[in-house]
């Protein structure tokens, strides 16, 4: 599966997370599922992609959720470090996406 689809689900799923969250609380099966879930693509992507994907611990989040957050950053592979939308907007920086929670990595399922 192609890097881009990847990503693409991840993000898409991140979406679904949060609005199960906001619906149904953080401790709702389908909350906690869709969380799981979400670890489990991540992991897919980082052991597909090492090149281009890595982790960091990202202090601030990781001071406001009580526990040890992972930043995913992407390796830049151009020099431009911003990313464009379809309307032509620039946006955010896009090396830094997303958080993977401490115990996926824990786990095992990425070393």
């Amino acid at each position: 599966m192609k890097f881009n689809l990847q990503y693409n689900e991840i993000v898409a799923l991140n979406h679904s997370w949060k609005a199960a969250v906001e619906l149904f609380g953080d401790d709702s099966p389908l909350s906690q599922s869709a969380r799981d879930l979400k670890g489990c693509l991540q992991v897919r992507l980082l052991q597909s992609y090492p090149d281009q994907v890595y982790l960091i611990i990202d202090k601030e989040t990781s001071e406001t959720a009580g526990e040890e957050l992972y930043s995913f950053r992407f390796k830049p592979l151009l020099p431009c470090p911003y990313y464009i939308n379809r309307s032509q907007e620039l946006i955010a920086s896009r090396h830094d996406q997303r958080h993977h929670h401490s115990a996926i990595h824990h786990r095992g399922f990425y070393p």
